[in-house]
């Protein structure tokens, strides 16, 4: 658990020793993102089980490629016929190696890529970014293969809809459902207005959404993505496994409850902190206002937290425009640098049976006490030796 919490530390110091620069630094914001995505990449299967199931889809995948047979064929196909942006990146891959922890290393890496230029480009550069990024998303990219890198393909799309380009803003986005249909749900990024809403206009909205949200509406739309006990079944039925799924059940969410009121409250309080010339702060402030109303919406959801993921850049963005704006260290600061320790604080908590110890693939073995390695590990020849194939 120590290296998780040490890692968080010194990015935290970092941010507060650049306060009272006027000026970021890029070169440290890379260096520490790049820093992040090897040390997710390098993992040893930890985050729980998905890392398995892509795996297991991957060698098949990577098997079939070798043998020369038809790839449309396997079960990574079958099990997303629709998203073959994702099929064809693990054939791509599978051209350079059958390995799946050089496949995960090469994933982990291209979206901590994307993720990086998105805040290069749509934030100061302060290494507050990085914070809100560490309390809000950070260990979801152990385990959340698709998801992340549909948000982060997603993402790059945002300039085009800034600078009103429709083709290439829609053509990106596309690639982006092609790796995870949810990501449908960024095409409404292109229409955002580029300026202030009221505030008695969003808090209606957001009013709304809470109301949808307690009714069955958001199932309808969660299941248009594949709900988690359609998923199961295929799996079940392709690959031998049962029982993946070990999240909480559904029902009201006070958690997203409680963490939209509280970005809300921050957003419209600090209204002042963006400037409404400036078009990508406006695009950035009203996606952090979707991302609160997705969670007022999807409140009795169990899945619909993760489709808020679209739109969290403009939230980390918009956090940090209010933290930044202000001079000096002051409660402003600390009550955030608090609440997303807080935040990253409870996900290491919940996830400690599936982050630590921490280990990479470049011992053999497996991590200790690591139940998940003895519920779902398909090939034993890896424990072996972690680059047999």
């Amino acid at each position: 658990m120590w290296i998780y919490i040490l890692i968080y530390v010194i990015i935290t110091f970092l941010f507060i020793n650049s306060v009272m620069r006027e000026r970021q630094s890029k070169t440290l914001m890379v260096a520490t993102m790049m820093f992040l995505g090897v040390f997710v990449g390098l993992a040893d299967m930890l985050g729980g089980y998905d890392r398995y199931i892509y795996g297991e889809l991957f060698d098949r995948v990577a098997d079939t490629v070798a043998a020369g047979w038809d790839v449309r064929d396997t079960t990574l196909f079958a099990m997303y016929p629709k998203e073959l942006g994702y099929d064809y990146l693990n054939v791509l891959i599978g051209h350079f190696t059958r390995n799946r922890y050089i496949f995960i290393f090469l994933y982990t890496i291209l979206c901590y890529v994307l993720i990086l230029r998105a805040m290069l480009k749509y934030t100061n550069r302060s290494p507050f970014v990085i914070v809100v990024f560490m309390g809000l998303w950070f260990f979801f990219t152990f385990t959340y293969l698709r998801q992340v890198l549909a948000a982060a393909v997603a993402w790059q799309a945002i300039d085009f809809a800034v600078r009103r380009k429709p083709y290439h803003f829609f053509a990106i986005a596309l690639v982006a459902a092609s790796i995870h249909n949810s990501a449908l749900l960024f095409l409404p990024v292109y229409f955002l207005p580029q300026r202030k809403f009221n505030k008695i206009v969003v808090v209606l909205v957001m009013l709304v959404c809470f109301a949808l949200g307690l009714t069955g509406v958001p199932e309808a739309v969660t299941s248009a993505f594949g709900d988690a006990a359609d998923l199961q079944e295929r799996v079940a039925d392709m690959t031998g496994h049962v029982d993946m799924f070990d999240e909480e059940q559904g029902g009201f969410r006070f958690e997203y409850l409680l963490e939209a009121a509280v970005f809300l409250f921050l957003i419209l309080t600090n209204y002042g902190s963006y400037d409404e010339n400036n078009r990508v702060q406006m695009i950035m402030l009203n996606m952090a206002l979707i991302f609160c109303a997705l969670l007022l919406f999807f409140i009795k959801s169990l899945n619909g937290g993760r489709l808020t993921w679209l739109y969290m850049i403009g939230l980390i963005a918009t956090i940090n425009q209010m933290v930044t704006s202000r001079r000096g260290f002051n409660i402003l600061h600390m009550g955030l640098l608090i609440m997303f320790t807080f935040l990253y604080l409870r996900i290491l908590g919940l996830w400690n049976d599936r982050l630590y110890p921490y280990k990479t693939f470049l011992t053999n073995g497996h991590t200790a006490g690591d139940w998940v390695y003895y519920e779902y590990e398909y090939d034993p020849l890896y424990d072996a030796n972690k680059f047999y194939r």
